[in-house]
């Protein structure tokens, strides 16, 4: 879930501390326009569209973690659907 007028630090999913690795693939689909922030990085950050889907194929990036911001002026809750494949990191 993504309440309307929530900031990144609200909304974090964190692929490598909930599955032990990174995404190799993910569908990203959500309910309500928001913007998504990749890895931590404020460079990385993409406009997403309710109901659109964006996709990140193999090879495209590894994705350790995904933010989401839901903060404009008027937004609505909503949610965000994540569909990841990950690849386990070796911790020896």
């Amino acid at each position: 879930t993504i309440a309307g007028g929530s900031v990144y630090a609200a909304n974090v999913v964190d692929i490598l501390s909930d599955t032990g690795g990174y995404a190799t693939f993910a569908q990203i689909t959500p309910t309500v326009s928001c913007h998504m922030r990749i890895n931590g990085n404020v460079n990385a950050i993409m406009s997403l569209a309710g109901s659109s889907t964006q996709i990140f194929n193999p090879g495209d990036l590894t994705i350790s973690k995904l933010e989401f911001d839901n903060s404009a002026s008027g937004a609505t809750g909503g949610t965000v659907s994540i569909l990841v494949t990950t690849r386990t990191v070796s911790t020896s």
